[in-house]
């Protein structure tokens, strides 16, 4: 795909999006797993993100979307939001009724964009964070220090983690493992990323 685009429309990461957008309706069976692989390439500025922070816009089941979307605290909060929002700033634009489409889907569909940012919020590897993200919301409705000690390798990353995380927190600020992952913020992952490489090398 790098070479379908061409060069003259490449701009710095740092400069505004170049002049390419990405448009795309989704079968909703593929939809999850293309808007990870297309994440990916977002974090090594690989393909399209060649060119500079090339903007997206994407259909989703409206449920899906709207996980992508939402805040902390929100029950729909989960994996996917974390791998979208600590790389873009992710808005829903506008609901299209299933009755729109023919054959018409049993479910409404949302008109999602992805404006990558120029920094991600959570700087650690892409398959690092996201499987941070998936252990931490693999007992979603368990308190986070569950599916932090079933990420851990062994007993003593798993003391490491809890007493570091109880002890430290993100910017002072203590992480509290008594609370379920979606009250969690992008500053609470970035810092299990950093807490989970450093309990490794130990």
């Amino acid at each position: 795909m790098d070479d379908v685009f061409p060069s003259e429309i490449k701009n710095k990461w740092e400069d505004e999006p170049p002049n390419l957008h990405l448009i795309g309706n989704l079968p909703f069976n593929v939809s999850t797993p293309l808007i990870i692989k297309l994440l990916h390439a977002i974090s090594e500025r690989r393909g399209p993100w060649k060119h500079g922070r090339v903007n997206l816009t994407l259909t989703f089941q409206e449920e899906v979307g709207y996980r992508m979307s939402v805040p902390p605290g929100d029950k729909e909060r989960c994996r996917l939001s974390v791998m979208c929002q600590h790389l873009c700033h992710v808005d829903t634009k506008f609901i299209i009724p299933g009755s729109a489409f023919v054959p018409a889907p049993k479910v409404n569909v949302a008109v999602v964009t992805f404006n990558p940012l120029k920094k991600p919020l959570i700087s650690q590897p892409f398959k690092l964070v996201e499987k941070v993200a998936r252990h931490t919301f693999h007992y979603k409705q368990k308190m986070v220090r569950k599916g932090i000690e079933i990420e851990a390798a062994t007993e003593a990353s798993k003391r490491g983690i809890n007493d570091e995380a109880i002890k430290n927190g993100e910017g002072g600020r203590q992480v509290h493992l008594s609370v379920t992952s979606g009250f969690l913020g992008e500053n609470n992952f970035k810092f299990f990323n950093f807490l989970y490489v450093h309990i490794e090398q130990k």
